[in-house]
């Protein structure tokens, strides 16, 4: 499904739990990606967006160098293959506490959050396309 839109792919988002980052490629190598400094600076956006709702804090950067080393991501892939500039795994709340068992109470918050990050995100991105 994600080859028919290669021509028309420009941002990729895939969401995980949890830990609170915004990570862009590459995953499987500490490597930077060509565009990282425009990748990070939108990732920025999108945080500083998110911040502003509830004040959870995402680490943003390349995911070998704040999470760890790991092959086989979507967001490599649909980078390195598909061509598509800004590729992206959100980890999502929390950071550890409840790990994948985020309480009932935290689950809509962290969808508004997470969501006016998205939205930053293309807001800015359609202004630089």
């Amino acid at each position: 499904m994600l080859d028919n839109l290669r021509s028309r792919l420009e941002l990729f988002i895939d969401i995980h739990s949890y830990s609170q980052r915004w990570m862009t490629p590459w995953g499987y190598t500490t490597k930077l990606p060509a565009n990282y400094r425009e990748q990070k600076l939108l990732a920025e956006v999108a945080t500083k967006a998110l911040e502003t709702v509830y004040g959870t804090k995402y680490s943003v950067g390349s995911s070998a160098s704040i999470l760890y080393t790991v092959s086989g991501g979507a967001r490599d892939w649909v980078y390195g293959t598909l061509g598509a500039n800004y590729s992206y795994v959100v980890e999502v709340r929390d950071k550890g506490d409840f790990g994948f068992l985020l309480p009932r109470k935290q689950i809509l918050p962290t969808a508004v959050e997470t969501w006016t990050g998205v939205k930053a995100m293309a807001c800015a991105l359609s202004k630089w396309v």
